[in-house]
């Protein structure tokens, strides 16, 4: 039975309450997000306890997110209280308050599990890959991982946050430099991580989001999404000194920053270019899902909250990836009959398409073939772009253009003017071979045909075995005609046919 399910995280900066919609497969997705900024931890390094006024910011915003998953029906929820709680001296007088005046309990955890809970979330929506170094910036910590061969290796957790940094070095003579020089004794040198070539960076937090946001303002980057957003190590430089360069009122004006992150952004972001630097990384995948995610995901796993052991990512990180696999491959199955997965591998055999192109057409015959009501072309690649994946921009823009390729011809255009900065040359030709594919496994499908493939000097020719058919009457083969015709055009190659049964043969 499906459920609604809130999770809300007591962090440093601010207090955030996400409400996910689970399935019954235990996947999930965000239905809403609600942010307060209570500005928790600050002023916790100098005199160790929490700040009055801060505590009540906490309060009136629990009260607030329990109005929300009331008129929500929202019953069950988990709370997790990250650096500003575990470093504080009345943590647990604090606790007992909240406890008492908003009927939330909370889960303090570790340094380590906040790493390890982030580092879950993100791999169930990003491309997994063997050797990462994954980092989340907080408001008060920076929690880095070292993942081999799909095992975690070494867990970092540096008080290093943006609101932490920016409280201990503003408004100090040379400020700015000592901060980096903190920052740069912080950070575990390159020999203690032995990192590999191949290793890949990917980063989470709200400092990292704003900073997509603002390098995509700056380039005028036409697609409006951040997860798996791709930053060069070049543009980070430049797009932290254009913050620099910012007055207060210009970064809390600014629609990427706002009020919220005006102050702690320029720290942050330092934090993130010296970290690139100092291991030598030329691109940071942007991960919008993360600790919450994660901890959701281990609640899954584990009811008995409060009390849970910290995530054992050593023995499920490639389970991870396997069992995402398995869920989408049972999704496309459960849609796709095996003669039409059978077509498309005969395809990718005669390298008509490659096996990128297998998951595009696999992805768009499954989209075809849902019961849905009948969207714009437009209302439906937005609602795909929309979604989060573990698919690049690219490969996801691809796939909504492959699907309204489908619906309209002329919509594909206009779409591929607006966003060509960021789709390969010659796209057209591509999207139509994959869109015409597409309608033809269509048919197939929705006339439950078995097909043959068979090479002929000529081309190929399709050997179609019809369910049930009793004369030609009952089966469209003017709409068949007309689609292998396309297929002809779209490949360049001859594609004839024959239909068992019938008389006949193009």
């Amino acid at each position: 039975m499906r459920a609604r399910i809130g999770v809300i995280d007591m962090g440093f900066n601010s207090l955030k309450l996400v409400n996910y919609d689970v399935r019954d497969d235990k996947s999930f997705s965000v239905l809403e997000k609600v942010t307060v900024p209570t500005r928790l931890g600050k002023g916790i390094d100098d005199y160790g306890y929490l700040n009055i006024d801060a505590v009540q910011r906490v309060i009136d915003g629990l009260k607030l997110f329990r109005d929300i998953l009331s008129i929500e029906s929202i019953k069950q929820s988990i709370g997790v209280a990250t650096s500003g709680v575990r470093d504080s001296v009345n943590r647990e007088s604090f606790l007992r308050t909240v406890k008492k005046e908003t009927g939330f309990a909370f889960r303090v955890v570790s340094g380590r599990d906040e790493a390890l809970y982030s580092l879950k979330g993100a791999l169930n929506s990003v491309s997994i890959h063997p050797n990462i170094l994954f980092f989340d910036i907080g408001g008060g910590s920076l929690e880095i991982v070292l993942c081999e061969s799909f095992v975690v290796k070494n867990v970092y957790s540096l008080p290093l946050g943006g609101l932490r940094l920016t409280n201990m070095f503003s408004g100090k003579r040379k400020g700015y430099e000592k901060m980096e020089e903190h920052i740069l004794d912080s950070l575990p040198s390159p020999g203690a991580l032995h990192l590999r070539s191949d290793t890949v960076l990917i980063g989470v937090g709200g400092t990292l989001r704003a900073l997509a946001r603002f390098e995509q303002e700056l380039s005028n980057y036409p697609l409006n999404k951040i997860h798996n957003y791709v930053m060069s190590f070049d543009s980070v430089p430049y797009v932290h000194d254009k913050l620099r360069e910012m007055k207060p009122k210009e970064l809390e004006e600014n629609e990427s920053i706002g009020s919220s992150r005006a102050d702690t952004i320029v720290a942050g972001s330092l934090v993130i270019e010296l970290l690139m630097e100092t291991y030598d990384f030329q691109k940071l995948t942007v991960s919008t899902h993360g600790l919450r995610d994660g901890v959701l995901a281990s609640y899954l796993e584990n009811k008995s909250w409060l009390n849970l052991q910290s995530p054992n990512l050593s023995n499920d990180f490639r389970a991870i990836a396997r069992w995402r696999s398995e869920q989408i491959l049972e999704g496309l199955s459960g849609h796709i009959s095996k003669e039409s997965l059978d077509l498309i591998n005969s395809f990718v055999s005669r390298r008509l398409i490659s096996e990128k192109e297998r998951a595009l057409v696999s992805f768009t015959i499954s989209f075809l073939l849902l019961k849905r009501p009948l969207y714009s072309a437009e209302t439906v690649f937005d609602t795909v772009v929309d979604q989060d994946s573990n698919l690049s921009h690219e490969d996801q823009l691809l796939l909504a253009l492959c699907i309204v390729r489908t619906m309209s011809t002329k919509s594909t255009d206009r779409l591929i003017i607006h966003y060509k900065s960021l789709l390969r040359p010659k796209i057209r030709g591509v999207l139509r071979r994959l869109a015409t594919f597409s309608k033809f496994l269509e048919f197939v499908e929705k006339t439950g045909c078995h097909v043959e493939t068979e090479d002929r000097k000529s081309g190929l020719n399709l050997k179609l075995k019809p369910n049930n058919l009793k004369s030609s009457k009952e089966f469209p083969i003017q709409l068949l005609a007309k689609l292998v015709a396309e297929l002809s055009e779209a490949f360049a190659i001859d594609v004839t046919y024959e239909i068992a049964g019938l008389p006949g043969r193009m």
